[in-house]
């Protein structure tokens, strides 16, 4: 029983437990499903294992780092008055407004900064770490340096996978990170994304023998 507790203190209560639990998850189901992720992956010959193991590192010091500075920061923030949690009932349609606001704002904010970060120094200071996998998987979104992940403020943005793969490969376009919207409204959309995302598709579903994605040229 001591065992069992122990175990389950390891994996739930400790969020470098957590991670590391659903990491080796995600590794047996990607392993299990081999074939059928294999054919549904935008960069079918992408996957290298150096790659792979650096950004295991690196998510794991970007958690252990980050959720220290921001606990600490927001337990001094709280105690200093400037954060306050309300705990009593609320009304579905406030946390409905909320979680659009945060949505919008947050896409719009990561956008602006994502360009940002593009540019020198602050792209070889801030963001180079995470463009060190050129094809990126559900590890490569924590595969930042803790200051990148501190800027963005512990989020974690929900990448569209084609949209999103194509700026790691192509590197100046597809900025967005929850939408499209930006990238369309300034102009940043890769154009050959359409075209490439329509081949993915029909590879997928075994339509016709289109093209890999990654045999498009920029």
């Amino acid at each position: 029983m001591e065992t069992l507790a122990t175990l389950r203190s390891l994996v739930v209560d400790d969020p470098i437990g957590r991670f590391l639990a659903m990491f080796l998850i995600v590794v047996f189901m990607a392993t299990l499903f081999q074939g059928y992720l294999r054919a549904r992956k935008i960069q079918p010959n992408g996957f290298k294992w150096r790659t792979l193991r650096n950004e295991f590192f690196f998510a794991v010091l970007n958690v252990s780092v980050t959720a220290f500075i921001l606990t600490t920061l927001t337990a001094f923030l709280t105690r200093q008055g400037f954060i306050s949690f309300k705990t009593g009932p609320v009304q579905w349609w406030v946390v409905a407004l909320e979680y659009a606001f945060y949505f919008f704002a947050f896409d719009t904010y990561f956008y602006w900064l994502h360009r940002w970060m593009h540019n020198e120094p602050v792209y070889t200071w801030v963001h180079k770490i995470h463009h060190e996998s050129t094809s990126p998987n559900l590890l490569t979104t924590l595969s930042v340096g803790p200051l990148e992940s501190v800027i963005n403020g512990g989020f974690v943005p929900l990448f569209t996978a084609t949209f999103h793969d194509q700026h790691h490969k192509y590197f100046k376009w597809n900025f967005g990170g929850y939408t499209t919207i930006w990238d369309f409204l300034c102009g940043t959309v890769r154009p050959k994304y359409l075209s490439d995302f329509d081949q993915i598709k029909a590879r997928a579903s075994g339509a016709g023998t289109a093209a890999p994605a990654n045999a498009s040229s920029d």
